[in-house]
């Protein structure tokens, strides 16, 4: 039998995450623990950038508002956390993307390496609260950054039954984590069922440490948090326990 991996990104997120799960020969059991609200994208009034940093595939849609006014904004270099955002931003029209593998001061990191060493103007399409603070971030790098919040995500309230079911039965195998909210939301959501949690496979220690005590057992993260690697610890895993 495949092993059964909850898959607990959002929508619009998830799906590269479930084509993943299936390659490794996994079932996928998708249910988001987080839900996307796009914010009204304002208008960037004539400012200019020399490159844009985008930390997920949520602030693509902007983007593609604001080239509509800014059609140079597609040739600028995009320097994006993880292969799906690159995608996502290559799919809008965007020609110069860079991949980065790693969060967002990775991400900060790169642009001089694309741009050279001097001061830079950087376009950073954000969520509305983030877990680092971008302003900080630009100036570790010799840069300046306009973070415009153009998404929101709030935690779900429930759960599908299928979820609840599997989790009862012991069925699930693992559960993907991708971040400390995701992992807090989890745990909120899990606090009144039997304490037998599946394998905990967090894309970084700090997601594994939001979790309760109890679970933290459970955890395993990468050395970095890069999916492919997430992926061959949950492999070793998986194979360790049949």
């Amino acid at each position: 039998m495949k092993p059964l991996v909850w898959v607990t990104r959002p929508d619009g997120q998830s799906e590269a995450t479930v084509q993943r799960v299936k390659e490794m020969g996994w079932e996928a059991l998708v249910a988001p623990l987080l839900k996307v609200e796009h914010l009204p994208a304002t208008a960037l009034e004539g400012a200019h950038y020399d490159a844009i940093v985008l930390t997920s595939a949520n602030g693509v849609p902007a983007l593609q508002v604001w080239a509509q006014a800014k059609p140079d904004l597609h040739a600028l270099p995009v320097i994006t956390t993880g292969k799906s955002t690159a995608q996502a931003a290559e799919a809008a029209g965007f020609e110069n993307v860079f991949p980065i593998e790693g969060p967002a001061p990775k991400a900060f990191s790169a642009v001089p390496s694309h741009l050279g060493n001097d001061a830079f103007s950087v376009l950073y399409p954000c969520a509305q609260k983030t877990a680092h603070d971008a302003a900080k971030l630009a100036q570790e790098n010799g840069l300046t950054c306009t973070a415009i919040p153009v998404y929101a995500t709030q935690p779900v309230t429930a759960l599908p039954d299928k979820v609840r079911a599997a989790w009862m039965a012991g069925k699930l195998d693992a559960v993907l984590l991708y971040s400390p909210r995701t992992a807090g939301t989890l745990a909120k959501l899990m606090a009144n069922m039997p304490q037998n949690p599946p394998l905990m496979a967090c894309l970084s220690e700090a997601i594994a440490q939001a979790l309760p005590d109890a679970w933290q057992k459970q955890a395993l993260w990468p050395a970095s948090p890069v999916q492919d690697l997430l992926f061959q610890r949950l492999a070793e895993a998986l194979n360790k326990d049949q």
